[in-house]
């Protein structure tokens, strides 16, 4: 059974890591760096739904 990924958003291209590949090391850790800061701001946007969900 397949499952179809295609419009899942963590399957998507990054635009901001496109060109990865071609960055010195400093340079692609900061990328990656950069991306994981968004993480806390996205999980704190996901809390009030789980609360709810929860009492």
């Amino acid at each position: 059974m397949a499952i179809d990924l295609s419009n899942l958003v963590t399957e998507s291209r990054n635009h901001h890591s496109e060109h990865i590949d071609t960055l010195s090391t400093l340079e692609m850790l900061k990328v990656i760096n950069n991306e994981d800061k968004k993480v806390p701001f996205a999980v704190e946007a996901t809390l009030p739904p789980y609360c709810t969900a929860g009492g």
